[in-house]
C-alpha cells in the first residue's frame, strides 16, 4: 500500500474521541470489506450483527471478529484492521482460532 496507515479507533478502550479520518477512510474500510466478502455477505453480516442486539454497544474489536467469521476467516478482514482501523504497519497478529467457534 502506498498509503500511510490510518487510525480509526484510538487503543484506549474508554477513548470517546472519534478521529476525523474515520469520516473518509472509514469509508474506504467498507469498500474495501465489500470487495473482500462481497457487498451483500457484508450488509448481511451488518445486519446479524446488529440484530444480535441492537442496544448493546458495538465497539471495534467485536465488528472486527464478527467480519472475521462471517467472511469465513478470510485473512484480507484482519489485516485491513489492522492498517486502516488501528493505525498499523506490517503484518497483523493472528487471529484467535477460537473466535469463530
Amino acid at each position: 500500500p502506498n498509503h500511510p496507515p490510518a487510525l480509526l479507533r484510538s487503543p484506549e478502550p474508554y477513548a470517546n474521541i472519534t478521529p476525523v479520518t474515520a469520516y473518509t477512510t472509514g469509508a474506504s474500510v467498507f469498500l474495501r470489506l465489500a470487495q473482500v466478502g462481497g457487498q451483500a455477505q457484508l450488509r448481511a453480516a451488518m445486519n446479524e450483527l446488529r440484530a444480535l442486539d441492537p442496544h448493546q454497544r458495538l465497539d471495534t474489536p467485536t465488528l472486527e471478529r464478527h467480519l472475521h467469521c462471517a467472511f469465513n476467516g478470510h485473512s484480507e478482514v484482519r489485516e485491513i484492521f489492522w492498517r486502516w482501523v488501528y493505525g498499523q504497519e506490517g503484518e497483523p497478529p493472528p487471529v484467535d482460532p477460537s473466535w469463530c467457534d
